[in-house]
């Protein structure tokens, strides 16, 4: 298995992230212009190519790691070793920045972020729908 390496996106990869979104159908990738600054809000994980990222919101007291995407061509083993290495690098941004909690939304359908997360000590604390509005 190839080496995989996290490291925060650049400004200008908006692109980069859409692909990967897009791959997965996330609505995100349709509604946003990926061609704007999207630093420094963004990790990917890659090998000779961009496996996946998560968008990493620091806050205090809570920050919050949302849309944890990875393409579905990624072989398994690799596959979740980039989930679970974009998960501990943003719980790292994370606590650097004086969060002292992560939160994120989980869509009902997304057993396998569910699962991930509830892995690296997360519980359920609230349900609800997740709202947005275009600024």
């Amino acid at each position: 298995m190839q080496a995989i390496r996290v490291r925060f996106a650049g400004p200008d990869e908006g692109p980069v992230i859409y692909s990967i979104l897009k791959s997965q159908h996330v609505t995100l990738a349709d509604v946003a212009d990926w061609a704007q600054d999207i630093g420094p809000y963004w990790l990917l994980v890659e090998t000779d190519r961009p496996l996946g990222c998560i968008m990493v919101n620091p806050g205090r007291p809570v920050g919050r790691l949302e849309w944890l995407t990875v393409r579905p061509d990624v072989p398994k083993k690799q596959y979740a070793v980039a989930c679970r290495d974009l998960c501990y690098a943003g719980f790292e941004v994370l606590a650097k920045g004086g969060s002292q909690f992560m939160a994120c939304y989980i869509a009902d359908h997304d057993q396998s972020w569910k699962q991930i997360t509830e892995r690296r000590g997360c519980m359920p604390v609230e349900h609800g729908t997740l709202m947005m509005k275009r600024l």
